[in-house]
């Protein structure tokens, strides 16, 4: 029993000093007037993407960013359009995601969309994470309709080095 005993208060003593190397973090508590849940955040910390679900009809997910230091919460649509994202760049211009069921990256500095190609067999595609500095994205097709051609594949994961 004294082992046993030894051995809780050296675990409880080693938990005690890993919380006290962690004492400088700060909890941000965000608070959803709408629903909305915190999905992703960027490497620095500045800008998280908020999902509110699937728009009233259907069709794209609401998506929102939110500024971490300022807690101010920023529509993302284009042309009156949301756009469902999924990850936004460190500086919070570049975000990524897919509109109407296509893989797109938009600027928020300059306005500027860029839909990216589909092939025709596949059905909807998104991109699901970008790079900090927003050069980069990463993403998918899905949605398989049942026909195949020799250059298609059962899925594609894609990259594009040029975002805007």
């Amino acid at each position: 029993m004294k082992k046993l005993l030894t051995l809780v208060s050296a675990v409880m003593l080693t938990v005690a000093a890993a919380f006290a190397q962690t004492a400088g973090y700060k909890i941000h508590k965000y608070n959803s007037k709408d629903g909305g849940i915190l999905t992703n955040i960027t490497p620095n910390g500045q800008w998280a993407v908020i999902n509110l679900g699937t728009s009233a009809g259907g069709g794209n997910a609401v998506s929102q960013l939110y500024k971490v230091d300022t807690e101010e919460v920023i529509p993302v649509t284009y042309s009156n359009r949301n756009i469902d994202v999924n990850s936004v760049s460190d500086d919070g211009n570049v975000v990524v995601g897919s509109m109407s069921g296509r893989p797109v990256a938009f600027n928020r500095a300059t306005n500027q969309l860029k839909v990216f190609p589909m092939r025709p067999l596949w059905q909807s595609g998104s991109l699901v994470s970008v790079t900090p500095d927003g050069k980069w994205a990463v993403g998918f097709y899905n949605g398989y309709n049942g026909k195949r051609d020799e250059n298609d594949e059962l899925s594609h994961d894609y990259y594009y080095s040029t975002l805007m």
